[in-house]
Parts: structure tokens; C-alpha cells; sequence
């Protein structure tokens, strides 16, 4: 008869997440604080353009460094996917804009043309800042998974909901609210966080 202690047993399953460490994000962290702070005081007449600009760059270092230390690349694709369509959607609205102008403007109506032009390129926009807002929100709800810092979420679904509503303008309200809480998120979160593999 075999000696039952020589059945070998099977070894433990590991997790399914296993952790490789903490990491510190604190550099991260206040890029992406005050490249909001920036894009946010980037309705100020005449220089808002340059604190746009210092803003943007500062919010994708951020979310650049913070895929790279979290070894989660759709963090910043899908960040990049928004940038990319923000740039793109305002040209394709000047372009579908003017088409739209001179198509009805040559059927001898140049007043009415003015107008559809302007509500396609208005369309546009409103459809492709959906889209915008969809990475947007993939992106940060990621953002909050790995960090374990919720508001990023909330912040993100706040952004995403007054872009929605921008069509009865209460999103003009509730877009900078969200970017508010976005920057909150940021300078709250986890100096530390763990991350797994």
C-alpha cells in the first residue's frame, strides 16, 4: 500500500493580481493638479491661451508618467485618443462649417447659409466632445481603479455629463465643476499607491 505522505499536493494558486510593489506618484500627482488649475484659469482674456497650453502639457506629462509607472498603457491611449479627437473635431467642423456655408449660400441664400453652416459645425463638435468625453472618462476611471481614489471617477462622470448637456447649455456649469473635482482628485490622491501586475 503507498504511503499517502508521498502524494505530492498541487502548490497554492497565486492571485490573480499579484502585487510588485508601491510606487510613488507625487511628481504625477501635482503636474496633473496644476495642469488643470492652468487649463481651468484658461478663460482669462488674452493670456487664456498660454495657460491653456502650459495646463495641457503639464496634464499629459502626468498622465504619460503615471501609465508608465502603473504599466497600464490604455491609461494614456485612451487619453491620447481624446487629445487627438479634440484637435481633429475642430477641424472637421471649420471644414464641414464652411462646405455647409457655401453649399446653401450658393442657392442665393447667404444669410441662411451663414446659419447651416454654423449648425453643422456646432453638431460636429457636440458629437465628437461626446466621443472626447468618452476617453476622457475611460481613461480617469482607470485612473481611479489603480489608485484606489475614487473622485477621480466621480470627476470624470461629472465632465462627461455636463458635456452631454451642453446642448441646453447646463453644461457650461457643470464642466468646470467636474474639471474642479478632477484637479481635487489629483492633489488628494495617494502619494503611494500598489500596483499589480
Amino acid at each position: 500500500m503507498e504511503n499517502s505522505n508521498n502524494i505530492s499536493t498541487p502548490p497554492p494558486l497565486p492571485p490573480n493580481y499579484p502585487s510588485t510593489g508601491k510606487v510613488n506618484i507625487s511628481t504625477e500627482k501635482l503636474f496633473g493638479g496644476f495642469g488643470l488649475i492652468f487649463i481651468l484659469l484658461s478663460v482669462i482674456p488674452f493670456i487664456g491661451l498660454v495657460f491653456w497650453l502650459i495646463g495641457f502639457i503639464l496634464l499629459t506629462m502626468s498622465m504619460y508618467q503615471l501609465s508608465k509607472r502603473f504599466n497600464a498603457p490604455p491609461l494614456f491611449n485612451n487619453f491620447l485618443i481624446a487629445v487627438a479627437l479634440s484637435f481633429l473635431s475642430w477641424i472637421i467642423a471649420l471644414v464641414l462649417g464652411v462646405i455647409g456655408s457655401l453649399s446653401a449660400a450658393s442657392l442665393s441664400r447667404v444669410s441662411s447659409g451663414a446659419d447651416f453652416g454654423l449648425m453643422i459645425a456646432f453638431l460636429t463638435l457636440y458629437f465628437i466632445a461626446l466621443v472626447v468625453a468618452y476617453f476622457y472618462n475611460k481613461s480617469f476611471t482607470l485612473l481611479a481603479s489603480i489608485t484606489k481614489h475614487n473622485l477621480f471617477k466621480i470627476a470624470s462622470i461629472t465632465t462627461f455629463i455636463g458635456v452631454a448637456t451642453t446642448m441646453i447649455l447646463l453644461g457650461i456649469v457643470i464642466v468646470p465643476v467636474g474639471l474642479i473635482l478632477l484637479a481635487i482628485a489629483f492633489f488628494t490622491a495617494p502619494d503611494e499607491v500598489e500596483v499589480r501586475s
